[in-house]
Protein backbone atom coordinates (compact mmCIF):
# COMPACT_ATOMS: atom_id res chain seq x y z
CA UNK A 1 0.00 0.00 0.00
CA UNK A 2 1.17 3.63 -0.60
CA UNK A 3 1.63 5.83 2.59
CA UNK A 4 1.44 9.47 2.30
CA UNK A 5 -1.71 12.00 1.21
CA UNK A 6 -2.78 9.61 -1.33
CA UNK A 7 -2.35 6.28 0.56
CA UNK A 8 -6.18 5.74 1.39
CA UNK A 9 -7.01 6.12 -2.65
CA UNK A 10 -3.67 4.69 -3.80
CA UNK A 11 -3.67 0.45 -2.78
CA UNK A 12 -2.17 -2.65 -3.59
CA UNK A 13 -4.45 -3.68 -7.29
CA UNK A 14 -4.37 -6.70 -9.14
CA UNK A 15 -4.21 -6.17 -12.95
CA UNK A 16 -7.58 -8.10 -14.78
CA UNK A 17 -4.82 -9.03 -17.57
CA UNK A 18 -1.76 -10.31 -15.89
CA UNK A 19 -2.67 -10.23 -12.03
CA UNK A 20 0.42 -8.48 -11.46
CA UNK A 21 -0.09 -6.20 -7.95
CA UNK A 22 0.55 -2.65 -8.61
CA UNK A 23 -0.70 0.21 -7.00
CA UNK A 24 -3.57 2.24 -8.29
CA UNK A 25 -6.62 3.93 -7.49
CA UNK A 26 -10.14 2.70 -7.55
CA UNK A 27 -10.75 2.81 -10.55
CA UNK A 28 -7.23 1.55 -11.73
CA UNK A 29 -8.05 -2.63 -13.22
CA UNK A 30 -4.50 -2.57 -15.03
CA UNK A 31 -0.62 -2.74 -14.24
CA UNK A 32 1.47 0.19 -16.22
CA UNK A 33 2.49 -2.09 -18.64
CA UNK A 34 -0.96 -3.91 -19.74
CA UNK A 35 -2.75 -0.29 -20.16
CA UNK A 36 0.03 1.27 -22.39
CA UNK A 37 -0.48 -2.22 -24.12
CA UNK A 38 -4.50 -1.29 -24.44
CA UNK A 39 -3.81 1.91 -25.14
CA UNK A 40 -1.76 1.02 -28.09
CA UNK A 41 -4.74 -1.57 -29.37
CA UNK A 42 -6.96 0.99 -28.86
CA UNK A 43 -5.47 3.90 -30.61
CA UNK A 44 -4.56 1.27 -33.95
CA UNK A 45 -8.43 0.68 -33.44
CA UNK A 46 -9.23 3.90 -33.31
CA UNK A 47 -7.32 5.04 -36.82
CA UNK A 48 -9.25 1.81 -38.49
CA UNK A 49 -12.66 2.88 -37.43
CA UNK A 50 -11.84 6.48 -38.79
CA UNK A 51 -10.79 5.67 -42.25
CA UNK A 52 -14.21 3.40 -42.42
CA UNK A 53 -15.79 6.96 -41.06
CA UNK A 54 -17.38 5.08 -37.77
CA UNK A 55 -15.72 7.81 -35.83
CA UNK A 56 -17.62 11.29 -34.50
CA UNK A 57 -16.18 14.21 -35.45
CA UNK A 58 -15.42 17.27 -32.70
CA UNK A 59 -18.05 19.65 -33.38
CA UNK A 60 -20.76 17.22 -35.04
CA UNK A 61 -23.59 16.51 -33.16
CA UNK A 62 -25.06 13.43 -30.96
CA UNK A 63 -27.64 12.74 -28.15
CA UNK A 64 -27.51 12.67 -25.03
CA UNK A 65 -27.61 8.66 -23.73
CA UNK A 66 -29.48 10.66 -20.18
CA UNK A 67 -31.74 12.96 -21.42
CA UNK A 68 -31.90 12.44 -25.46
CA UNK A 69 -31.33 16.19 -25.99
CA UNK A 70 -28.67 16.72 -29.32
CA UNK A 71 -24.86 18.14 -28.07
CA UNK A 72 -21.96 18.96 -29.70
CA UNK A 73 -19.08 16.92 -29.62
CA UNK A 74 -16.24 17.96 -27.65
CA UNK A 75 -14.59 14.92 -27.36
CA UNK A 76 -14.04 10.91 -28.50
CA UNK A 77 -15.59 9.50 -25.54
CA UNK A 78 -18.24 12.04 -24.41
CA UNK A 79 -22.06 10.45 -23.71
CA UNK A 80 -24.04 13.20 -22.37
CA UNK A 81 -24.30 16.70 -22.72
CA UNK A 82 -23.54 19.42 -20.75
CA UNK A 83 -25.69 19.58 -18.47
CA UNK A 84 -26.08 15.83 -17.96
CA UNK A 85 -22.26 15.07 -17.24
CA UNK A 86 -21.94 16.29 -14.27
CA UNK A 87 -25.10 14.52 -12.93
CA UNK A 88 -23.40 11.02 -14.51
CA UNK A 89 -20.51 11.78 -12.64
CA UNK A 90 -22.10 11.85 -9.33
CA UNK A 91 -24.33 8.93 -9.81
CA UNK A 92 -21.26 6.91 -11.14
CA UNK A 93 -18.85 7.94 -8.45
CA UNK A 94 -21.55 7.23 -5.81
CA UNK A 95 -22.27 3.42 -7.43
CA UNK A 96 -18.46 2.63 -7.97
CA UNK A 97 -17.41 3.83 -4.18
CA UNK A 98 -19.96 1.64 -2.63
CA UNK A 99 -18.95 -1.62 -4.72
CA UNK A 100 -15.00 -0.63 -3.63
CA UNK A 101 -16.23 0.05 0.19
CA UNK A 102 -17.40 -3.37 0.36
CA UNK A 103 -14.97 -4.81 -1.31
CA UNK A 104 -12.48 -3.47 0.58
CA UNK A 105 -14.55 -2.38 4.17
CA UNK A 106 -12.51 -4.59 6.55
CA UNK A 107 -9.50 -2.22 5.68
CA UNK A 108 -11.39 0.49 5.60
CA UNK A 109 -13.30 0.68 8.77
CA UNK A 110 -10.80 0.26 11.24
CA UNK A 111 -9.04 3.43 10.01
CA UNK A 112 -12.36 5.21 9.90
CA UNK A 113 -13.79 4.26 13.47
CA UNK A 114 -10.82 5.11 14.75
CA UNK A 115 -10.79 8.76 13.53
CA UNK A 116 -14.38 8.80 14.64
CA UNK A 117 -13.50 7.76 18.11
CA UNK A 118 -13.24 10.93 20.25
CA UNK A 119 -11.70 10.50 23.89
CA UNK A 120 -12.14 12.13 27.00
CA UNK A 121 -12.02 16.07 26.23
CA UNK A 122 -11.91 19.34 28.79
CA UNK A 123 -15.00 21.28 29.52
CA UNK A 124 -14.24 24.72 28.09
CA UNK A 125 -15.75 26.49 31.21
CA UNK A 126 -13.89 24.11 34.12
CA UNK A 127 -11.93 22.03 32.77
CA UNK A 128 -13.17 19.28 33.65
CA UNK A 129 -12.14 15.71 31.41
CA UNK A 130 -15.91 14.04 30.53
CA UNK A 131 -16.39 11.51 28.04
CA UNK A 132 -18.06 13.34 24.66
CA UNK A 133 -19.52 10.05 23.66
CA UNK A 134 -18.01 10.61 20.37
CA UNK A 135 -19.83 13.86 20.01
CA UNK A 136 -18.35 17.35 19.26
CA UNK A 137 -19.61 18.79 22.90
CA UNK A 138 -17.29 21.12 24.59
CA UNK A 139 -18.51 21.39 28.19
CA UNK A 140 -19.20 18.59 31.10
CA UNK A 141 -23.06 19.71 31.33
CA UNK A 142 -25.67 21.42 30.57
CA UNK A 143 -25.28 24.47 33.04
CA UNK A 144 -21.69 24.68 31.60
CA UNK A 145 -23.50 24.52 28.25
CA UNK A 146 -25.55 27.89 28.90
CA UNK A 147 -22.96 29.50 30.32
CA UNK A 148 -20.59 28.99 27.12
CA UNK A 149 -23.65 29.62 24.64
CA UNK A 150 -24.24 33.03 26.55
CA UNK A 151 -20.57 33.76 26.60
CA UNK A 152 -20.21 33.00 23.02
CA UNK A 153 -23.26 35.62 22.47
CA UNK A 154 -21.87 38.28 24.12
CA UNK A 155 -18.09 38.34 23.25
CA UNK A 156 -19.34 37.60 19.79
CA UNK A 157 -22.28 38.43 18.47
CA UNK A 158 -23.21 42.05 20.24
CA UNK A 159 -19.86 43.16 19.32
CA UNK A 160 -20.53 42.13 15.85
CA UNK A 161 -23.63 44.71 16.02
CA UNK A 162 -21.82 47.75 17.65
CA UNK A 163 -23.30 49.72 19.87
CA UNK A 164 -23.45 49.54 24.02
CA UNK A 165 -26.47 48.24 25.91
CA UNK A 166 -29.51 49.77 27.42
CA UNK A 167 -28.46 52.68 29.40
CA UNK A 168 -30.94 53.40 32.83
CA UNK A 169 -33.38 55.45 32.47
CA UNK A 170 -32.94 56.27 28.47
CA UNK A 171 -36.15 55.58 26.53
CA UNK A 172 -37.05 53.65 23.49
CA UNK A 173 -39.50 53.85 20.60
CA UNK A 174 -42.02 51.57 22.54
CA UNK A 175 -41.36 53.84 25.54
CA UNK A 176 -42.19 57.29 23.18
CA UNK A 177 -45.10 55.71 22.36
CA UNK A 178 -46.08 54.83 25.63
CA UNK A 179 -45.52 58.71 26.83
CA UNK A 180 -46.99 60.47 23.79
CA UNK A 181 -49.96 58.10 23.48
CA UNK A 182 -48.59 57.70 19.91
CA UNK A 183 -49.22 53.91 18.38
CA UNK A 184 -45.78 52.08 18.49
CA UNK A 185 -46.25 51.66 15.45
CA UNK A 186 -46.66 55.32 14.01
CA UNK A 187 -43.24 55.79 16.23
CA UNK A 188 -41.56 53.99 14.49
CA UNK A 189 -42.94 55.06 10.90
CA UNK A 190 -42.02 58.42 12.14
CA UNK A 191 -38.41 57.73 12.89
CA UNK A 192 -38.06 55.83 9.99
CA UNK A 193 -38.99 58.78 7.84
CA UNK A 194 -36.97 61.24 9.66
CA UNK A 195 -39.62 63.49 11.80
CA UNK A 196 -38.05 62.38 14.65
CA UNK A 197 -35.15 63.36 16.34
CA UNK A 198 -31.66 61.94 15.96
CA UNK A 199 -31.52 59.21 18.82
CA UNK A 200 -29.05 59.43 21.83
CA UNK A 201 -27.50 56.45 20.90
CA UNK A 202 -28.20 52.74 19.96
CA UNK A 203 -28.00 49.49 22.13
CA UNK A 204 -26.32 46.14 21.24
CA UNK A 205 -29.43 44.97 19.02
CA UNK A 206 -29.65 48.40 16.80
CA UNK A 207 -32.16 49.54 18.56
CA UNK A 208 -32.09 53.86 19.20
CA UNK A 209 -33.02 54.76 22.45
CA UNK A 210 -33.18 58.66 24.16
CA UNK A 211 -32.96 60.01 27.31
CA UNK A 212 -36.09 62.26 26.75
CA UNK A 213 -39.02 62.86 24.81
CA UNK A 214 -37.55 63.76 21.34
CA UNK A 215 -38.65 66.15 18.87
CA UNK A 216 -41.61 65.79 16.56
CA UNK A 217 -40.38 67.64 13.41
CA UNK A 218 -42.78 68.04 10.51
CA UNK A 219 -42.26 67.33 7.16
CA UNK A 220 -41.28 69.65 4.39
CA UNK A 221 -44.25 69.38 2.53
CA UNK A 222 -44.61 70.99 -1.44
CA UNK A 223 -46.58 74.36 -1.56
CA UNK A 224 -49.06 74.38 -3.92
CA UNK A 225 -48.45 75.77 -7.38
CA UNK A 226 -49.77 79.06 -7.90
CA UNK A 227 -52.61 79.82 -10.42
Amino acid sequence: MVEGALGEMMQDRTCSTCKRVFPGGPSALYCPACRKERQRIYNNEHKRRKRLGLTRELGSSDTCERCGKLYTVQGGNQRFCEECQPIHRLEYDAQTSIVFYHQNKVEINPVRNERRRIGLVSCIICGEEFDAEGTNRLTCCEEHAQEYRNKWWINNYYKSRGGEPMPQGAMRLSDIARETGISHSTIKSRYQAGTISDPDGFTYVGDPYWFKLPAMKNKNKKSPPTS
